[in-house]
């Protein structure tokens, strides 16, 4: 198992973030689940191809809006590759072509500063470092449209993604890979503004209309913890279908005032705690409604296949939660909700009056084995 250092200015960056702690428009993804095939090629015509550290850095810093960064062979980096120009791509000049750390660094591989940047068709590897992926906010403004498809991820040991205040970004056709990583593609707004209620602005850069679809994220010696192999948090809009998470995350999708949104499709297997969490900690009396659960397939979890908190009318329909000890558990705090399936999984303790009327608001539940 690996051991490392974590700079102070980081740890407690990460730690004041983590702290506080209708489909939108997108891609369709396809019936069967993940295809890697999907992803993003090479660019027949870059403007730039680069194989060292130094042309990498001088690339990125000259690009304009729309230019496109090739990267040739593997280049090992002893900082992070900051991308901090609006509309910029970095991806392959051949398949199989990366970037990794060189000897002695081990902190980010890539820091997304800016609008609209696109990574696609690249190794990344991260193992031995913090993380593969981070993007914190300037002040209280963070960034929209980041792109990151079609690439081979190797998380580092904390995340594979860690990003705060980024709106409309899409994860798609990634291989995330984590040995002893904590959290695996983990979004959330900034914490401290907006007001805390569901159907008011809860944060003013928050992770509105993130779609993560057919990616694998699959992890060896994980760790018990609040997060998991896909967090959301602070979202409206929020789009998680046809990702595979394999292997011992803590959670499968872990859920955080979120609204409106949609996860659907998926495979999780083998969590150590519950394959689809809605978080326990949480400002909003409600943090979860209007979200559909649908077709998701969850096994061998070691806790709950899906734990339900903090949460209004939402809708459950479809889920195969037969190989899981525990099926499906509805907190006292739920209420309003409408769940199809299996019933014969279901624990219903739901109590709560959503609409503050003075009235419990029973969950709805039904269907056949």
């Amino acid at each position: 198992m690996r051991s490392h250092t974590l700079a102070p200015t980081l740890v407690l960056t990460v730690l004041l973030a983590a702290a506080c702690a209708d489909q939108p428009p997108a891609p369709t993804a396809p019936a069967d689940g993940p295809s890697l095939a999907n992803a993003a090629k090479c660019p027949a015509s870059p403007t730039f191809v680069v194989d060292t550290d130094p042309e990498l850095r001088a690339a990125l810093a000259a690009a304009q809006d729309g230019d496109v960064v090739a990267v040739s062979g593997n280049i090992e980096v002893d900082s992070a590759v900051v991308i901090d120009n609006e509309g910029v791509t970095l991806t392959c000049a051949e398949p199989g072509a990366g970037i990794s750390f060189d000897y002695g660094y081990e902190n980010i591989l890539i820091e997304l500063r800016a609008d609209r940047i696109t990574v696609s068709g690249l190794k990344l590897d991260a193992e031995y470092g913090y993380a593969a992926f981070n993007s914190l906010p300037d002040e209280d403004d963070g960034y929209q449209d980041i792109r990151i498809t079609g690439n081979e991820v190797y998380c580092g040991y904390y995340f594979c993604l860690y990003a705060v205040g980024i709106q409309g970004t899409v994860i798609t056709d990634n291989h995330w890979i984590g040995e002893d990583t904590r959290y695996g593609v983990h979004i959330q707004g900034i914490p401290g503004s907006g007001s805390p209620v569901p159907t008011g602005g809860y944060t003013e850069a928050s992770a509105d209309g993130t779609f993560i679809s057919r990616n694998v994220i699959e992890t060896d010696g994980g760790y018990e913890s609040i997060y998991g192999a896909i967090r959301v948090r602070e979202g409206r809009d929020v789009t998680i279908t046809h990702n595979e998470v394999l292997g011992d995350w803590s959670h499968g999708v872990v859920l955080t005032n979120v609204y409106d949104s949609r996860v659907e499709h998926n495979r999780i297997d083998g969590t150590l705690l519950n394959g689809i969490e809605f978080a326990e900690r949480a400002a909003n009396r409600v943090s979860i409604s209007g979200v559909s659960i649908k077709a998701n397939r969850i096994s061998n979890a070691g806790g709950v296949g899906i734990a339900i908190r903090g949460a209004c009318y939402n809708t459950f329909q479809g889920n195969n939660l037969q190989n899981t000890s525990v099926g499906a558990v509805f907190e006292p705090n739920t209420g309003a909700n409408i769940y199809r399936g299996n019933n014969e999984v279901v624990t219903d303790l739901g109590a709560f009056d959503c609409d503050e009327d003075g009235d419990i608001d029973p969950n709805d539940i039904s269907g056949a084995q």
